[in-house]
């Protein structure tokens, strides 16, 4: 039915109820009976006029009385008044639910459980409590047999995204819930978790079936974009972990202006757990000049992405402040067609000092959220060093991909760690053009061979002359008809 003619449904089911219950004494069954007049429209009051939304809470505030006790009518007068524009209003309205919450009427709590997830209408009165929407969604398993599929579904993103205040989330428990949830986005995340390994067991033919069986726009559209994509994790090495997850003293420079410069480096996004692994290991730099003493001007530039602002600094913390640090990457799991990045919001990056393959690096930390969906975002770190000059940048799965796609399997190096010299064994099924490249942490390229431009169908065997590398930690790059595919690996 058209919006118009729910309204004109709506005002004349109040007019009658009106007309009937004037002059008639207010009763807990006359107000439910008010209420649920209206509950019928539920759904549409969005849509409404704010005159029209306002002649409805007139009509239904007085039973909104502790006296009358019509859970049902303090619960669609909250609705109601979070429509509003007015803060005071909306308080009003949150207040009213969660007393209709509280006293166990079940649209109230199913409603709570999701204000405590998105963090209400306005934040300063109802911020986000993760672990009091988990409580919600699941009193309403476990004792109301209330949506019970969407339920889970939630409780399930709430734990595979780890989100904090949420009570020790963890993959487990996402699974489990995902798994007793026959709602379609349920399936979908069940099967992101295969695909990508997840906390369970990487099965990417099973994750590709269950996409396939799943008949929704989302998992239609991941399901073609996956094949496009490098998704293999870089095995970042055990050295580069232990500088990662080791905790540094602050770095304090003796001067602001040894600050200044240009940074090349990597930077490494995390799992949702932040200890499961890393997923991203893309190119980075940064540019700081300082404005004055406590200010500085900075610039980012990741997956071919810049952003520049000002900012504070203190010690060797950039306090975004004003805005927030942006850097957009590439989705790792693009399941709408329209929406191809991810964009990072850090309110703060700090800086510590410590030494990588004999080289002074910093090591960059920053927490925040993920712009587009207000959602907190899984840990990025950095190593960078100054540079005199930009390094050539190093190709990975953050890359545009071509025609060209091959299974992130189809070359293994051996073996790792290397020695004097490695072995690149690859398979291609048709004649393809292949280049091979190796560079080291920080974007420099150190050995590069002929491209080949007809190299033949089948199994290949290349040997790389390593010996005068000196330990430490290189990317392997095999460009392979334009698409890149990359390896880490350690020469110790």
């Amino acid at each position: 039915m058209k919006k118009l003619n729910f309204l004109g449904v709506l005002i004349i089911t109040l007019c009658f109820v009106h007309n009937s219950y004037a002059q008639e004494e207010l009763t807990k069954e006359v107000c439910d009976q008010r209420a649920e007049s209206i509950l019928k429209y539920k759904e549409t009051l969005k849509d409404y006029p704010p005159e029209l939304i306002d002649k409805i809470i007139d009509f239904i505030e007085p039973c909104t009385t502790r006296e009358l006790e019509s859970q049902a009518s303090k619960y669609i007068a909250g609705v109601l008044m979070l429509l509003s524009d007015d803060n005071q209003i909306q308080h009003t309205g949150h207040n009213l639910i969660s007393f209709a919450s509280a006293h166990g009427y079940v649209p109230a709590k199913f409603d709570m459980a999701f204000i405590y997830l998105r963090g209400g209408h306005n934040l300063r009165f109802h911020p986000v409590k993760y672990s009091r929407a988990e409580n919600e969604f699941r009193g309403l398993i476990d004792y109301h047999n209330y949506e019970t599929d969407l339920a889970h579904y939630i409780n399930g993103y709430i734990n595979m995204k780890h989100f904090p205040t949420a009570q020790g989330s963890n993959y487990d428990k996402a699974k489990n819930h995902f798994e007793q949830s026959n709602h379609p986005m349920a399936k979908h995340w069940l099967a992101i978790m295969y695909y990508f390994g997840y906390g369970v067991e990487k099965d990417e033919e099973k994750a590709l079936q269950m996409l396939s069986e799943n008949d929704i726009y989302n998992s239609k559209v991941l399901l073609d974009f996956l094949p496009t994509q490098n998704n293999d994790w870089l095995p970042v090495s055990a050295e580069v972990l232990s500088i990662l997850d080791t905790h540094y003293p602050s770095y304090y420079p003796d001067d602001y202006n040894e600050f200044k410069g240009a940074y090349h480096g990597r930077m490494y996004q995390y799992d949702w757990s932040n200890k499961g692994g890393v997923i991203r290991d893309t190119p980075v730099s940064f540019t700081i000049g300082l404005a004055n003493n406590r200010r500085v001007t900075y610039s980012v530039t990741a997956n071919e992405n810049t952003f520049s602002s000002e900012c504070d600094i203190s010690r060797a913390s950039l306090l975004f402040r004003d805005q927030p640090m942006q850097i957009t990457l590439k989705r790792l799991h693009q399941d709408h067609r329209d929406k191809d990045t991810i964009t990072y919001a850090a309110s703060q990056l700090d800086f510590y000092e410590t030494t990588l393959n004999g080289e002074r690096v910093l090591i960059g930390r920053a927490l925040g959220n993920i712009l587009d969906w207000n959602e907190k975002a899984p840990r990025l770190q950095f190593i960078v060093k100054k540079e005199n000059s930009t390094p050539l940048r190093v190709s990975g799965k953050d890359d545009k991909s071509s025609t060209t796609l091959l299974k992130h399997s189809f070359a293994t190096v051996s073996p790792n760690p290397i020695g004097n010299q490695f072995n690149i064994t690859y398979t291609l099924d048709q004649a393809a053009e292949t280049q091979v490249s190796v560079y080291d942490l920080f974007g420099q390229q150190k050995i590069s061979l002929p491209s080949q431009g007809h190299t033949t169908a089948g199994t290949q065997t290349i040997t790389i002359d390593s010996a005068a590398l000196p330990s430490g930690t290189y990317v392997i790059q095999m460009t392979v008809d334009g698409q890149p595919y990359s390896k880490m690996v350690i020469k110790e």
